[in-house]
């Protein structure tokens, strides 16, 4: 039984995503390019009524009774495709992170069979999420109808503590299915990443918490960007800003599997 150092682990999915950044620039720009073109044209449809508060979003919709179901239409377009985008994306990166292989041409853009598993997997792991968090959110409840807000603390300790290890050990079963692997399944996944709970809690905190802050960061580059850029500018340099993190952020957890998949099952070390 391995036990991850967190620490190093942590460094080595940092390094591993700053140092092939470049890439993964030249694998992935099509993707990268189809969601930004994307949401350029879902501002320009339905302008910018995804920033709006509750109220008025209600005033905007009682107003124009066909923005609902624009604004329905593009969301669920966005989704899918994004969806899509991720889980080619997240193939071509563990492959190349685990056997060197840089795809090129429409390989870029691949949406085989392998493809198609990794993105059903990603959905069967979502459902078990979704069975493990009803016990958490029930408890919460409970807490906030008898202490209030204050059981809120409560409530993310509790989801971190159980959400967390679930989705990180359950996922380690991704990259094998990248690697074209039938022989590896969840129950393989969380044999190997056994007696590592507090361990995978603890880097999946420390990836928590660089999307968090570059979260912020990103608040901050949008208002300073809608303060210095006329508004027709700002929106789309806003967009293109949001794309190219989210990017990043979504190279930095797929490197985390990556590197999970490596240390538990392929006995690599950081």
């Amino acid at each position: 039984m391995r036990q991850l150092p967190v620490g190093k682990a942590f460094g080595h999915v940092v390094n591993s995503t700053l140092n092939n950044l470049q890439f993964a620039v030249r694998s992935q720009w099509p993707w990268v390019l189809i969601m930004g073109v994307l949401l350029m044209l879902m501002r320009m449809n339905v302008g910018d009524v995804m920033s709006l508060g509750e109220e008025d979003l209600r005033k905007a919709m009682e107003a124009d009774p066909s923005l609902a179901v624009r604004v329905g239409g593009w969301l669920l377009v966005v989704v899918l495709v994004g969806l899509l985008a991720f889980a080619s994306v997240a193939v071509n990166w563990h492959r190349y992170i685990l056997t060197d292989e840089l795809p090129k041409g429409l390989q870029m853009l691949r949406l085989d069979a392998v493809v198609w598993r990794y993105l059903g997997n990603l959905i069967l792991i979502s459902l078990v999420l979704m069975l493990v968090a009803i016990p958490v959110v029930l408890v919460t409840g409970i807490l906030m109808s008898v202490a209030g807000p204050v059981a809120l603390p409560i409530f993310i300790v509790l989801a971190a503590l159980t959400l967390l290890p679930v989705t990180y050990r359950l996922s380690v079963k991704l990259p094998a299915i990248a690697l074209g692997r039938r022989d590896f399944r969840m129950g393989d996944a969380w044999r190997v990443t056994d007696g590592n709970w507090w361990q995978i809690v603890g880097i999946g905190l420390l990836v928590t918490l660089v999307t968090w802050v570059a979260g912020l960061v990103l608040m901050g580059v949008s208002l300073a960007l809608q303060g210095l850029l006329p508004d027709s500018i700002a929106g789309f340099a806003d967009i293109l800003v949001q794309v190219g993190a989210n990017w990043v952020l979504t190279i930095l957890g797929i490197t985390t599997l990556t590197s999970l998949y490596g240390f538990f099952v392929e006995g690599r070390d950081f």
